[in-house]
C-alpha cells in the first residue's frame, strides 16, 4: 500500500488515493504487447484483454477477501504468506491451486535472489 504525504491522516483521502492506485497498477492491457513478445504473430483483441483484465481483478479480490476473513477468524491482526497460500487452496480446485501456489513461490524465489 503507497503511503501518500498529502493524506496527513486523513483516512477517507487515504483509502481513496489508495484506491486510485490499486486501479492505476491493475491493468494488464500490457498483455498484447507480452504476447507479441513471446509469439510473434498472435495478439489479443481489446475485448479478449478486457475479458483477462475483469478475471484477474475478480480472482484478485477474492483471494484478498479470502485471506482477510482467515486473519479475522484466527484474530489475528497480520496476514501472512500462510494465509494467502490457504486462501488460494480454498478458492482454486485441485491441480489449479498446488500450481498457482508453485509458480507464485518460485516467483518470489525469483525476486528475491534477483534472477
Amino acid at each position: 500500500m503507497t503511503v501518500h504525504k498529502s493524506c496527513n491522516n486523513d483516512y477517507s483521502s487515504f483509502e481513496e488515493s489508495s484506491k486510485q492506485d490499486i486501479a492505476k497498477y491493475c491493468s494488464y492491457a500490457t498483455l498484447g504487447w507480452v504476447l507479441q513478445r513471446v509469439q510473434e504473430g498472435l495478439s489479443l483483441s481489446q475485448e479478449a484483454v478486457n475479458v483477462t483484465d475483469s478475471f484477474v481483478k475478480d480472482i484478485f479480490e477474492r483471494i484478498a477477501d479470502e485471506a482477510a476473513r482467515l486473519v479475522r477468524s484466527s484474530k489475528r491482526s497480520t496476514l501472512t504468506s500462510r494465509d494467502m497460500q490457504t486462501s488460494v487452496r480454498l478458492l482454486l480446485p485441485g491441480k489449479r491451486g498446488k500450481h498457482a501456489i508453485s509458480s507464485a513461490t518460485k516467483a518470489v524465489i525469483r525476486y528475491i535472489t534477483g534472477k
